[in-house]
């Protein structure tokens, strides 16, 4: 397996923080001002936490101007605490060191003692940082839901939804509706532009007794959102 060195070096609700603060000042603005908004100096450890939240995918650096993400926005402007926490775990893994060994043990127990040693021997993260920054991806699966009581490293999926289900939008331009009736709850209504006059735009609105939200289909990160309902439905209607 080729040695790979991106890795965060600062706890992912410490990005997360910093990402906040951002926002809270436009969404944009000097790396200084940032540092200052969370009452910190623009020392080693603020460049350290600056870098780990452009790893995880939460705001960029260019010339020292922080500016939050299309993805953090999209945790921000969730309709749901569930629609922000498959954003934040998608966040989580951006890192390819975090991305690695989930797929590699997620659905397993996670051996939390000999973790550090594996991010040394097998995905080349400094000696020095090793324990710290397995420290960090295992306070960051728990924090996001991935790890159980019992340590095994949950297996949720992330994919897209597959392509041969796209709906055509020039079919038809009219409002369209397909109600899947062997469901027997929730009720799914697909729609194109019901609420809206941007003929490129999809509104889906699932319906059940515990879902009522109405999902914008832009781009293919919206998917990540549908496909989180859809597992949720399932488990609802085969727990039922």
């Amino acid at each position: 397996m080729p040695k790979i060195k991106n890795y965060p070096d600062a706890a992912f609700e410490k990005c997360l923080e910093l990402a906040y603060a951002i926002e809270s000042l436009g969404g944009e603005c000097l790396s200084a001002t940032a540092a200052e908004k969370l009452n910190r100096t623009e020392s080693g450890g603020y460049g350290v936490l600056v870098s780990a939240t452009v790893k995880h995918g939460l705001i960029t650096n260019i010339k020292s101007t922080l500016k939050i993400t299309d993805l953090f926005k999209k945790i921000i402007h969730a309709y749901t605490e569930d629609e922000a926490l498959v954003f934040k775990r998608e966040a989580f893994l951006k890192p390819e060191v975090f991305k690695l060994i989930y797929e590699r043990l997620k659905g397993k127990k996670l051996d939390i003692s000999i973790l550090g040693k594996v991010f040394i021997r097998e995905y080349d993260v400094d000696s020095k940082s090793a324990q710290k920054v397995a420290g960090y991806f295992i306070k960051g699966i728990k924090l996001l839901g991935l790890l159980d009581q019992q340590d095994n490293l949950l297996n949720v999926e992330f994919g897209l939804i597959s392509e041969n289900s796209d709906i055509s939008a020039e079919e038809d331009i009219a409002v369209e509706e397909v109600k899947v009736e062997d469901v027997k709850s929730p009720e799914f209504t697909i729609m194109q532009r019901p609420f809206s006059t941007n003929e490129e735009e999809y509104i889906i609105h699932l319906k059940g007794p515990t879902i009522d939200s109405r999902l914008v289909i832009k781009d293919e990160d919206d998917f990540v959102i549908l496909t989180s309902y859809i597992n949720k439905i399932r488990k609802a209607i085969l727990n039922g």
